[in-house]
């Protein structure tokens, strides 16, 4: 077959093709999850961002999501953002719901509903988070899209939550767990510099001691 014979048939099969299948929309073979991934990641990326505005990451989170609805990440982000908004009730429905779509991501999920429990001032949901967290979790956990929040920061809200609930021997373990010390043997003690003759305020002060050490908002 000559040339020219040749970019004649490709040109009529061409033609065929396009009158044969006209209403081809070519988004419809695209992989929808590979639209929800550029979504989320692009939701990550302003979640990241040293000034980042979050309302513009849960606009993307919910592309994602309506891309495909069944995209587990999509809710860890934006459980996420309401975490960092302060919004306590939207941060725990999107983690349940992400609980719900993925297995993946268990530590940064437990993690986030830890923040958002404690947010709330719901302070003994927190603590049924605890061993979840602990489960999924080592005490190296960073949380990869913020690397500010670590397992120590986790367990220092836990403290607080235990001692808030008046659970003082859980909040000495949480002490420990968070890389701090817990006053032991009787007192006084001296905590930073104060002497403090109540175990009860001698924990207090170490939590507050650690919470501005390590959690970052």
């Amino acid at each position: 077959m000559s040339n020219k014979k040749y970019i004649n048939y490709i040109l009529i099969l061409l033609l065929f093709t396009i009158t044969i299948f006209p209403s081809c929309d070519c988004e419809d073979i695209l992989d929808e999850n590979g639209d929800a991934a550029s979504y989320t990641d692009g939701g990550w990326t302003e979640f990241e961002e040293s000034d980042p505005n979050y309302d513009t990451a849960i606009a993307q989170f919910n592309q994602a999501i309506t891309a495909d609805n069944d995209f587990g990440e999509a809710y860890v982000g934006l459980g996420w953002c309401y975490v960092m908004k302060e919004n306590s009730s939207s941060a725990t429905n999107n983690f349940d719901t992400a609980l719900e779509k993925t297995t993946q991501f268990k530590a940064d999920i437990y993690a986030g509903l830890i923040f958002a429990y404690r947010i709330g001032i719901n302070y003994s949901s927190a603590i049924s988070q605890a061993s979840n967290f602990i489960n999924n979790s080592t005490s190296s956990y960073v949380f990869e899209h913020n690397n500010k929040i670590k397992a120590k920061t986790v367990h220092a809200l836990l403290a607080e939550c235990y001692f808030k609930e008046g659970d003082l021997t859980n909040a000495s373990t949480a002490i420990n767990n968070a890389g701090g010390t817990a006053p032991t043997g009787d007192g006084p003690w001296n905590i930073n510099g104060e002497t403090i003759t109540e175990y009860k305020w001698a924990i207090a002060k170490v939590i507050e001691s650690l919470l501005d050490d390590v959690v970052t908002k």
